[in-house]
């Protein structure tokens, strides 16, 4: 109902594998390059970040798969500027060796009060897979 957990993650308080406690969320351009010249541990997964998307930022924007529920991790796109290069939402639901997650800052919605559940039956898979479906209106 309100998207992705990753598409609305603010920031994440974690702890790398060495006890080095930091955060991460959305980061523009400016404070990216101070926060690098800055130097040290807590800003080593950031820069690496940056320079893995430098070189194919054009081909994630090209060919990273427009799927809305894509919840399987690497989520490439989110360190692209136009989409904040938000290391936080990078992270969540990573495959790979990722921080331990300390606290999460998250953008909650309000839960809607009414739901519905449409349920379709047929007879057999086949049949279902070669149905096309218009969408109707009801008045409840």
């Amino acid at each position: 109902m309100g998207g992705k957990v990753a598409d609305n993650v603010e920031s994440l308080d974690i702890v790398l594998y060495d006890g080095t406690r930091m955060t991460v969320g959305r980061t523009g351009p400016e404070q990216l390059q101070a926060a690098i010249r800055g130097g040290g541990r807590r800003w080593a997964g950031s820069l690496r970040a940056s320079l893995l998307r430098r070189p194919y930022a054009s081909l994630i924007r090209e060919k990273f798969p427009h799927i809305p529920r894509r919840v399987s991790g690497y989520n490439l796109d989110e360190l692209l500027d136009e989409n904040g290069f938000n290391v936080a939402a990078r992270w969540w639901g990573a495959k790979a060796p990722a921080p331990r997650l300390w606290l999460a800052t998250l953008n909650l919605t309000a839960s809607p009060p009414f739901r519905v559940l449409t349920a379709l039956a047929f007879d057999d898979a086949f049949l279902a897979a070669t149905q096309s479906f218009v969408p109707w209106s009801m008045d409840l």
